[in-house]
């Protein structure tokens, strides 16, 4: 990869990182969610690696999504809010490999599916590393986390259909796959 690709490649990065986080600010200052369902957020910021994932590449993506979580749980959380932010990224991320590089499911899921499928992981992980940080069983709220899943990630999903196409021919047209 030429220099200057490389340059406009860390960018568009960088410029994704920031859409994120905004996107994570934004989530932070919506009171009302966590104090209706603790936990339960939009999910907004994961629009962003999506986009990322599938335009770009896995490696941006994680990239993106790392570089999120460690901004917004050191300026909005605590090691705790981290290490739990980090176990719902990373289980997303594994989900949006599995969309990826398994035919079966890569064929068969739009952008709502894939959004609902890894907003679901992204619970699980969180619950998961809950779980394991507290060593309290908190798997008694995983049906309140999966059904707010599914309505979190059909929004996104269906932001997705809508932007992503203008988004990718944006990148392709400035060089950028």
């Amino acid at each position: 990869m030429r220099q200057a690709d490389k340059t406009r490649r860390l960018c568009v990065d960088a410029a994704l990182i920031c859409a994120a986080f905004a996107l994570s600010y934004a989530e932070h200052m919506i009171p009302f969610m966590t104090s209706i369902l603790p936990g339960v957020k939009p999910g907004f910021a994961n629009i962003v690696t999506t986009v990322a994932f599938f335009a770009l590449s896995p490696i941006d993506a994680a990239t993106i999504s790392l570089c999120r979580v460690l901004l917004a749980g050191m300026i909005f959380g605590g090691p705790v809010s981290l290490a739990v932010s980090f176990g719902g990224a990373a289980a997303s991320y594994l989900g949006l490999c599995a969309v990826r590089f398994v035919p079966k499911i890569k064929d068969r899921l739009s952008f709502v599916g894939v959004s609902v499928f890894c907003a679901s992981l992204h619970s699980a992980g969180q619950l998961c590393t809950v779980a394991v940080i507290s060593g309290v069983g908190v798997f008694a709220y995983l049906p309140v986390m999966l059904a707010a899943s599914c309505i979190t990630g059909a929004i996104n999903g269906v932001i997705l259909n809508l932007t992503y196409p203008g988004i990718s021919g944006m990148l392709g047209r400035y060089g950028i796959k």
